[in-house]
């Protein structure tokens, strides 16, 4: 918790007035004009995934983003909460749940590849990451309720998609495992 609140603190030294360094409990209540620096801040961090809600197919393609071009793509979901900063958290959702995409069977359109089948040797799932996030809490005893405090926690936010190996996969023993044949690729013919 200790370096929560070595974070916290370093984060608020960005507040343009030093009465925000104290707002992190309900003994040393802010305004809300001292958190507006944070708030714009945490917009600008989240801004630019906004236009990435929109793909949400099972299947990969050979051009695109990184979300798109993968065996396991995803798409973002917004969580919006008004009295966290940032206010906004684009959270990614995988589009295929107990698949993944295979890049062995593809569908050329335009110049680009689309990939669709899906194999069941794979599980598409969500690679998270923690963030630290601020809730802003009403001070006690305050009858104006025009002071507020800084509550920190740790968020979990999705950013990706990954492919991994089932819990439940069939595993063959490599003695028994017929022996591996690799195609032999003639120079010049």
């Amino acid at each position: 918790m200790n370096q929560i609140l070595s974070v916290a603190i370093s984060i608020l030294l960005m507040f343009p007035t030093p009465e925000a360094m104290d707002c992190f409990s309900a003994s040393r209540c802010c305004r809300e004009s001292e958190f507006e620096h944070l708030k714009e801040h945490a917009q600008k961090t989240t801004r630019h995934i906004r236009s990435l809600a929109s793909f949400n197919e099972c299947q990969a393609s050979s051009e695109g983003s990184q979300r798109e071009r993968s065996i396991s793509p995803w798409h973002y979901v917004k969580d919006e909460q008004p009295g966290r900063y940032p206010q906004t958290i684009w959270n990614a959702r995988c589009n295929c749940r107990s698949t993944c995409v295979s890049w062995k069977s593809c569908v050329k359109q335009g110049s680009k590849n689309i990939y669709t089948r899906q194999v069941h040797h794979g599980n598409s799932i969500e690679v998270p990451h923690d963030i630290l996030v601020f809730y802003r809490k009403p001070c006690p005893g305050d009858n104006t309720k025009t002071l507020f405090y800084l509550q920190t926690a740790v968020y979990r936010m999705n950013v990706s998609c990954t492919c991994v190996v089932p819990k439940s996969s069939i595993c063959v023993s490599l003695e028994m495992a017929p022996p591996l044949r690799l195609p032999i690729h003639k120079r010049g013919v």
